[in-house]
């Protein structure tokens, strides 16, 4: 910021440089100067209602709230001196009246604002003897939240978050004066998908999550910095986990460029199969026409004869896998890897989704979510977030606050549709048409700076067609040279890392369609023998002699196999995700993996081994290591650069030819259209004589 734009002031005789309009609380915190507050919260607009920040300002008649003043030139503040820490023990009194002293059976006891101000800032005894008022306690008020209204000290924090954050009906005060508390509409659960984010932002125990409710106490758990696993905008948390065993807590942990600091509630209580009954702890063999438990050896031994027997019989590529889309970069790579190397058949592909792949179509995925913010015009394509991505929607909603506009293709109606300036119906069959439309719209004309992102099952049908009307609208919205910002938002954690590592790998990738259609025809004796599944459920095709799945729990698909390998869970296992932005985060264990389970990685190294073949990488650090050599997308890339908060790996220069006319369209939607394509398109001609050149790599350390 220009030195034009900071002012200078004093707080507590410290001398603070902040930028014109900050308030007093970040200057404050700027300067390491702690002062409290309720009501106020740094992503929401200051309220003023808790009076605990108060300050005193030299000049000013009386005392004034730190998280509604702006800072102004030569401004002098007092945060600690008599007059303000007698006000303070005076407004910590009025919170404390009516409040009951149940800290020791508070479910909020040790991590309450309200506990420790009342200590930092109270005045040790109260003067108030009557009777506190009594009001209802435990009161249901919505899918996973309980309200205790004695506890609560109306900051307001819980309300304005569903008002101005999340858009949306949530809590509400009901009543006036000493009669205020806070409730719902009438006959109305408060059942948002934000909803966890009220418990969290609560400064008190009057909001407590039915999940964690009585479960544990703060000094019992351990936090460990990780990723939420459920969908792909890649929120960071805190996986909190009692007595090194069991997770009780999922936190957010504040990454702005990602989450903006909250989790939906599908990621904040997403954590109860981790500690699952169900979860599997012992390998399993089929004997006489039943799975039965085995030792890992034994399991081991089963699987690596079972694959190398159909390998023998009917060549390699009668083999297929199919790769979870939540594997971590570092198991898919892997993965990919062993069946290239190993079981020498590249018939390989992951589990789900259509989207076009950075090594690719780099025009196609530069957009990130702090691009919404700068843009005039966000176009979603066939999207909707709140259902699928729930944190993206904050985030356009975020983006739309500050003047940005909506246009929505959509094929169904979204839970945007109410905030979007106009919205364009999509045929999926004719996708063309509708991105053609959305380009000449009146919107998309006028607009300089402009995020497109589009939904992966709009390529489901028609990738290749999908792909060239995606870029000839990236074309058409090129403005001065300067080409619209373009992502995909897909669907499970980590499906742009997976696909990425198994395209890296130089197999005989699919990079869009149906996988379990792909599994039944391999690539040369047409009929699938066997399969190795990896972390997910798949169809399993008529005639497969052999399979074997690695899993955490007893699926329908592991039901049917020969061979069931126990895998660990991603609370269990370290390594790194790449979001749907393209951002890489790590992943870090919680708790070791459940007696009897091991990780994906360790399984495929130790099923490696049982096949004669041993990795040179075999850790995940040095998987990552050999990733960042290997992978021209994340070349330069280390766990050190990656630290808390990730980086998005770097992009190749964007082309903007047409790809649609460069063969038939019915050619291009076999296999062999998509590979000839990918070949024709990024190999040299010289190396036009390898199947394996199409994908431009350094060749793969065994």
């Amino acid at each position: 910021m220009a030195k034009d734009n900071l002012v200078n002031l004093t707080i507590d005789g410290v001398p603070v440089r902040a930028p014109a309009g900050t308030l007093i609380w970040r200057a404050a915190q700027m300067a390491q100067i702690d002062i409290p507050i309720y009501c106020y919260h740094p992503k929401m607009k200051p309220l003023g209602a808790c009076r605990i920040c108060i300050v005193q300002v030299e000049g000013q008649p009386r005392l004034t709230t730190a998280c509604t003043t702006p800072v102004t030139e030569a401004m002098v503040v007092h945060s600690r001196n008599q007059v303000v820490s007698e006000a303070r023990a005076g407004v910590m009194e009025f919170l404390l009246i009516n409040h009951p002293l149940d800290c020791p059976i508070c479910d909020r006891g040790g991590e309450c604002d309200l506990q420790d101000f009342a200590v930092a800032y109270g005045r040790g005894q109260s003067r108030f003897v009557e009777e506190k008022a009594h009001k209802d306690k435990a009161v249901d008020i919505g899918r996973e939240i309980v309200l205790d209204r004695e506890r609560c000290i109306l900051c307001q924090r819980c309300v304005r978050f569903g008002e101005e954050y999340a858009q949306e009906p949530g809590l509400i005060m009901i009543e006036r004066g000493v009669k205020m508390e806070i409730g719902t509409f009438p006959d109305q659960p408060y059942d948002s998908i934000f909803s966890g984010n009220t418990v969290e932002m609560c400064p008190v125990g009057a909001l407590t999550s039915k999940h964690y409710r009585f479960r544990a106490r703060p000094w019992e758990l351990t936090a460990t910095s990780t990723i939420c696993p459920h969908c792909p905008v890649g929120c960071n948390i805190k996986a909190d986990v009692r007595l090194g065993r069991e997770v009780v807590r999922f936190r957010s942990r504040e990454n702005d460029d990602v989450d903006d600091g909250f989790l939906c509630d599908r990621g904040r209580y997403g954590y109860s199969f981790i500690n699952s009954p169900d979860r599997l702890t012992t390998p399993l063999v089929r004997k006489n026409g039943e799975l039965q438990p085995a030792s890992w050896d034994e399991a081991l031994a089963v699987a690596a004869q079972g694959l190398a027997k159909v390998a023998h019989n009917h060549g390699a590529a009668a083999i297929a896998t199919i790769a979870a889309p939540t594997l971590t970069n570092e198991e898919a790579y892997l993965l990919g890897k062993f069946c290239r190397t190993v079981l020498d058949s590249g018939n390989v592909t992951a589990s789900h989704g259509n989207f076009a792949l950075a090594a690719d179509y780099p025009e196609l995925n530069s957009a990130t979510f702090n691009d919404l913010d700068g843009a005039n015009l966000i176009i979603l394509i066939g999207a909707n977030p709140y259902q699928r991505q729930p944190i993206f929607d904050l985030r356009v909603k975020k983006a739309l606050r500050g003047g940005v506009k909506l246009l929505l293709l959509r094929d169904e109606a979204t839970d945007l549709d109410e905030f979007a300036a106009d919205a364009i119906e999509l045929d999926i069959s004719r996708i063309d048409e509708a991105l053609q439309t959305a380009a000449g719209h009146e919107l998309a004309t006028s607009a300089r700076n402009v995020v497109v992102w589009y939904d992966e099952h709009i390529l489901a049908a028609n990738p290749t067609a999908g792909i060239a009307a995606l870029r000839n609208l990236v074309s058409q919205l090129t403005h001065d040279g300067q080409p619209p910002k373009a992502g995909p938002l897909v669907h499970f954690t980590n499906e742009v890392g997976v696909r990425e590592m198994l395209q890296a790998t130089r197999l005989r990738f699919v990079p869009h369609g149906d996988s379990q259609a792909w599994a039944g025809h391999s690539q040369t004796s047409g009929v699938t023998q066997a399969m190795y599944i990896v972390g997910t459920k798949a169809a399993v095709p008529v005639g497969c002699q052999f399979l074997v799945v690695q899993d955490s729990f007893l699926t329908d698909t592991a039901k049917r196999s020969d061979v069931v390998l126990p895998a660990a869970t991603f609370a269990e296992a370290a390594g790194t995700y790449t979001s749907t932005e393209g951002r890489v985060q790590r992943l870090r264990p919680a708790i070791q993996p459940l007696p009897g389970s091991r990780t994906h990685l360790d399984i495929i190294v130790a099923l490696a081994a049982c096949l004669n073949q041993r990795f040179s990488s075999d850790s995940y650090e040095q998987v990552f290591a050999e990733i960042a050599t290997t992978v021209p997308l994340y070349s330069g890339l280390t766990l050190g650069k990656l630290g808390t908060k990730g980086l998005r790996r770097p992009l190749p220069p964007a082309t903007l030819t047409p790809l649609a006319s460069e063969i038939p369209a019915d050619e291009a939607e076999t296999l062999a259209g998509l590979v000839r394509l990918l070949w024709k398109r990024l190999s040299p001609p010289s190396s036009r004589a390898s199947l394996s050149s199409c994908f431009c790599s350094p060749a793969l350390p065994t």
